[in-house]
């Protein structure tokens, strides 16, 4: 195929981690020692809670980061599709009957052809380096098989420069903005109802600046990258685009506060992390702002000191924890201060 006819191969935007937003209303938490930090993975599923802990149990539970991946899949990207469906050119098929005139003279002299000598894998067909490989100016359009337009790419001065647009069965699915042949600027990909499904940001062909990611044009995400990497605070929205929680991140990983609300925009729990693991103190919140929780991680596993209060604020239940174990059993008391004698 000649060069005229094959796409240009920008870097893949990945897909985003799909982040879970149909929020319900928050269990009664019975257990405050077996309060899993599972919790901190998403958004806060609910809010509301009871002060009645259950009996201590021997083992926390596993605690996991949240999803770091906030960054698109790896997918095959609408070039590289656009390559299959042009695979099919005038001048392809002009390819295979040339080929099949060399195999018929080969058969008729007797001569080996290639295809008969063992030969190593073939390698991977590397992408073009537009930076590098002059182009004629003007707008280099590629065409399917049906002569339907897949994408459009202006080149200026030999490389692309522009914005450039990538189309499947007629509907424009992504906009990709170039200077000089390298992606710089912002680059929008399309659901199948034409609305935007990801906004990112490049500077000099790496994710850069804020990348924002919808479903059904309300956004669910908005993340800060810095040379390709997440850094600074990524924002999770519920359906209605409220906030629901509230992460840092450094180099790409969990480092720092994780904070998450109620539909109404209370403070419901508060964690950090460090490394994308549990790290230092977490609290948990009342829906009217009282403490109800505070408990301490190390490397995502309980440790120290763990209190449960009551929604008057004194203390229900203390527990201790080494290596994510209770040490022993648990102190309980009643609503008015005293040792609870009457609980098992």
């Amino acid at each position: 195929m000649s060069e005229a006819n094959n796409p240009p191969l920008v870097e893949k935007t990945e897909q985003p981690t799909e982040v879970k937003s149909e929020h319900t209303e928050q269990k009664t938490l019975t257990d405050p020692d077996a309060t899993s930090a599972k919790t901190e993975e998403h958004p806060p599923q609910s809010e509301g809670a009871s002060a009645k802990p259950e009996e201590e149990t021997e083992t926390s539970k596993k605690t996991d980061s949240p999803e770091t991946s906030t960054k698109p899949e790896e997918s095959d990207s609408p070039e590289e599709s656009a390559q299959k469906d042009a695979s099919e050119t005038p001048s392809s098929q002009d390819n295979k009957e040339a080929d099949e005139q060399k195999a018929d003279h080969n058969e008729k002299t007797d001569a080996p052809t290639k295809s008969d000598e063992a030969s190593p894998e073939k390698p991977k067909r590397k992408r073009p380096n537009y930076s590098k490989k002059p182009l004629p100016d003007g707008i280099r359009e590629l065409k399917d098989r049906h002569g339907h337009v897949i994408q459009q790419l202006p080149i200026k001065n030999g490389k692309p420069n522009g914005v450039a647009e990538v189309y499947r069965e007629g509907a424009l699915v992504q906009t990709l903005t170039y200077k000089d042949g390298i992606l710089e600027g912002e680059v929008v990909n399309y659901d199948k109802s034409g609305l935007i499904a990801q906004k990112l940001q490049y500077v000099a062909g790496k994710l850069n600046g804020p990348c924002e990611f919808y479903k059904n044009g309300e956004i669910l995400v908005k993340n800060i990258f810095k040379d390709g990497k997440q850094n600074g605070i990524t924002t999770y929205f519920d359906v209605g685009g409220k906030v629901r929680s509230e992460a840092l991140y450094e180099d790409g990983k969990l480092n720092g506060g994780f904070n998450f609300f109620d539909k109404l925009g209370h403070v419901i729990r508060t964690a950090h992390y460090k490394n994308n693991m549990l790290n230092g103190e977490t609290k948990v919140f009342y829906p009217n702002g009282a403490l109800m929780e505070v408990s301490n991680y190390i490397d995502n596993k309980l440790e120290g000191k763990k209190v449960h209060y009551f929604e008057n604020g004194l203390p229900q239940q203390i527990s201790y924890f080494k290596d994510g174990k209770l040490t022993g059993p648990p102190e309980k008391f009643t609503q008015k201060g005293k040792p609870d004698k009457t609980s098992p």
